[in-house]
């Protein structure tokens, strides 16, 4: 199952492999500018405080490979 959002002018596809995570995937070139970066990080900063966990973005299929890591807000 998947679903697609648009975050600023990114496209976000939201995966669904498990119960326990939701995979996220986007396509690096649409990043293009700092305000581009600034919307990822709003968007996996609004999914850490909604979840209560960690919004991490890695390299595809390279877990232990982080790029940004979002934390919850108390």
């Amino acid at each position: 199952m998947m679903l697609e959002v648009t975050v600023g002018n990114i496209r976000v596809n939201c995966h669904f492999f498990c119960e326990e995570q939701v995979e996220f995937d986007i396509d690096p070139r649409d990043v293009r500018d700092e305000e581009d970066f600034e919307v990822i990080a709003d968007f996996m900063s609004i999914l850490a405080d909604a979840t209560g966990k960690p919004a991490i973005l890695t390299h595809e299929n390279i877990a232990d490979a982080v790029i940004l890591m979002m934390q919850p807000r108390a």
